[in-house]
């Protein structure tokens, strides 16, 4: 469990974890003075609480607009790709917001000193668990049946035209994920990391009946 950001004035309580000022502070559960496997704890839940669809279909004279939703609600997941593009210890190219880094003189900053090759900056904490539920637009069509008296010149008994996208938008809280829907891409289940973006597909296309 994070716990906060080691300040100048802990440098005597930091060292006694083997860390000083500016590291990751993890919470010392059983107060034994060791971070270690006894003090891991369950930050939430990869599982959905509630997971739903819903599609509604609307006519008018000759149109008709269907629109399918889709989502999940009470869930977290650890943002692995969050983890990866703001985590300076490993060398590379990285987010703008770890220029909020600690320094004694920016004690209130929200990322840990940056140290490369620090593994205890990297200790998996719910620093990186955030809600995972979202809403998506899966589908819109929008149609127009041709009338009767027009197609039937043609030898067509029915023909509808549409206009149809695929995962128009996406509502969620989830920061550095392309797809909220990641379950098990990075190291496990529950985990977002290194997923390609969700296509957003456009297609026209007619519907015949002779």
């Amino acid at each position: 469990e994070f716990d906060g950001i080691w300040q100048t004035s802990e440098a005597d309580k930091a060292a006694i974890y083997g860390q000083t000022p500016g590291q990751v502070k993890v919470k010392d559960q059983n107060h034994d003075n060791v971070i270690d496997a006894k003090d891991k704890v369950i930050l939430g839940q990869q599982l959905p609480k509630w997971t739903g669809s819903i599609t509604n279909t609307f006519t008018y004279k000759n149109w008709d607009l269907a629109v399918t939703f889709q989502g999940v609600l009470g869930n977290k997941i650890y943002n692995a790709t969050r983890l990866e593009l703001e985590d300076v210890t490993r060398g590379g190219n990285y987010m703008s917001t770890v220029l909020d880094y600690w320094t004694p003189e920016n004690t209130d900053a929200y990322y840990p000193k940056p140290y490369f090759n620090e593994t205890k900056n990297q200790q998996a904490q719910d620093a990186y668990m955030q809600k995972a539920s979202y809403l998506r637009c899966k589908n819109i069509q929008l149609g127009y049946t041709l009338p009767t008296h027009i197609t039937e010149k043609a030898g067509i008994s029915n023909c509808r035209i549409y206009l149809s996208c695929d995962n128009l938008f996406t509502i969620t809280g989830l920061s550095s994920v392309y797809d909220p829907e990641v379950f098990g891409s990075y190291d496990g289940y529950g985990t977002s990391g290194k997923t390609y973006p969700l296509q957003r597909t456009i297609s026209v296309g007619v519907n015949l009946n002779f």
